[in-house]
């Protein structure tokens, strides 16, 4: 299982680098976790895990569709760190 998972955080590394902008990590550890990080401006810095990688990989999980995964946590992480969420309450 050790090249499955050095090719598909590869793959996942250089179609991450085509969605974000900033320094990508992604390695499965010992814990069957696919872990990624990604660094980006003004010490922004996301961490994610994706559990039980194994059975992912056997049951078809594509890195086009972690890609899709993680770039929607990223965006929501960026979102809620930079906008002020609205109450639709007036200020006065």
């Amino acid at each position: 299982m050790m090249d499955y998972e050095y090719l598909f955080s590869m793959n996942l590394h250089q179609k991450l680098r085509e969605r974000v902008i900033g320094k990508v990590y992604c390695k499965v550890n010992e814990e069957n976790e696919l872990y990624i990080k990604i660094e980006s401006f003004g010490n922004l810095k996301f961490r994610m895990t994706i559990d039980n990688f194994s059975e992912r990989i056997l049951n078809g999980y594509s890195t086009e569709y972690a890609v899709y995964e993680i770039v929607s946590e990223y965006e929501k992480f960026v979102h809620n760190r930079y906008f002020i969420k609205y109450s639709g309450e007036t200020q006065r």
